[in-house]
């Protein structure tokens, strides 16, 4: 069953950082050690990037890692 990518960052936070960030993907990539495919998965939410990964993603993008992280909804009920 395909459903959407598991991970712990919010694609729409991390497509916003990496508008915000003025840098190319190829920098991003370049920083994080990763290839430009998977930050351009990332960035259109076809791949969520790993606990690690997203760490050097928040590095790469100066920002603290907790403003890529989805918001925990599960007591709002």
């Amino acid at each position: 069953m395909r459903g959407r990518p598991e991970g712990p960052g919010d694609t729409a936070k991390i497509r916003e950082a990496l508008a915000a960030t003025g840098k190319t993907y190829t920098q991003i990539a370049e920083q994080m050690g990763v290839t430009v495919a998977s930050v351009s998965a990332y960035a259109a939410g076809a791949r969520k990037p790993a606990a690690g990964n997203l760490g050097k993603l928040a590095q790469a993008l100066g920002i603290h890692v907790s403003k890529l992280l989805r918001e925990d909804t599960s007591d709002a009920a």
